[in-house]
């Protein structure tokens, strides 16, 4: 794949969109907050099939990361979900970035550390699975992370400071200068944050909010697999092994048709895991 040369106007992490109709282009001054142009979906999915993967590779892969992979996959498919809206500009990111929360133990005193994967769009499953295996066993063993620890330092100083600095920074944002240090800890640069809220049992989600602040378009979470009735085609309501997910996006990155059709294709991608195996021969170029 060609590596394309950085523009006047594009950031360090995605280029600037260029060729956009002018209603897509006004849109974020009409709507310039991000979660004040949510969307929302919330689909029940046969889970039968990643139940069965798991098993027959002999429990090698797990579900979030047949999940991680799923989603990895459908954005590397389906570019329009990499974009995100900022300084009232389009962006597509060059690379998909997840993020998530891990806790370091199942209680609820135990401490949450941010966890952020960087994946190109060709990613397939084994890369996703040891990607997250190794990073989620190394904040789960730190005694503490680099993000607690730049929020520490920022909430050591009077309020009046602080909030200057967190204007200054997000100042810096919107004029695509983000500093290097911070994008590389802040869990809100991400083409999509994700919570697993199966882990602590939830088998119905709720929507989340998106965050202001950041780059982040996409926000999903995903419930515990469990017995439920769902619609087969041709056979009709029936007992099964499902899934939840809910997900909430930035409606300014694209269209709602293209957003029914990349949850279809997520849809399809978590009851076929098998085809995430193999790398994508091509994906969209959308940069």
């Amino acid at each position: 794949m060609q590596k394309k040369k950085k523009r006047w106007g594009d950031r360090k992490e995605a280029a600037r969109v260029r060729q956009l109709d002018d209603f897509t282009q006004i849109v974020p001054y009409l709507m310039k907050k991000r979660n004040g142009a949510c969307i929302y979906f919330k689909e029940t999915v046969d889970a039968a099939n990643i139940i069965k993967f798991i098993e027959e590779n002999n429990k090698k892969y797990s579900y979030f990361g047949v999940f991680l992979a799923a989603l990895t996959r459908t954005i590397a498919e389906r570019p329009h979900l990499n974009r995100f809206v900022q300084g009232y500009r389009h962006y597509q990111r060059k690379k998909i970035v997840l993020s998530f929360v891990a806790k370091k133990a199942f209680t609820e005193e135990a401490v949450e550390t941010n966890v952020k994967l960087t994946f190109d769009r060709y990613a397939a499953l084994d890369e996703v699975s040891e990607k997250l295996a190794g990073n989620v066993a190394v904040a789960k063993d730190m005694s503490h992370d680099d993000t607690t620890d730049i929020l520490k330092w920022f909430t050591r100083f009077p309020r009046f400071m602080l909030r200057i600095m967190i204007r200054f920074i997000d100042w810096l944002d919107f004029h695509g200068w983000y500093p290097k240090t911070l994008y590389d800890f802040d869990p809100c640069m991400c083409s999509a944050f994700v919570t697993n809220l199966g882990s602590i049992g939830l088998e119905s989600v709720p929507y989340h909010h998106l965050y202001d602040r950041g780059t982040c378009s996409i926000f999903i979470a995903i419930g515990k697999i469990h017995k439920g009735i769902i619609n087969i085609e041709g056979e009709g309501p029936v007992e099964k092994d499902v899934m939840e997910f809910a997900v909430t996006l930035d409606e300014r990155i694209s269209n709602g048709f293209y957003f029914i059709k990349a949850i279809d294709l997520f849809k399809y991608y978590l009851m076929n895991p098998e085809k995430l195996k193999l790398k994508p021969e091509e994906v969209p170029d959308d940069l």
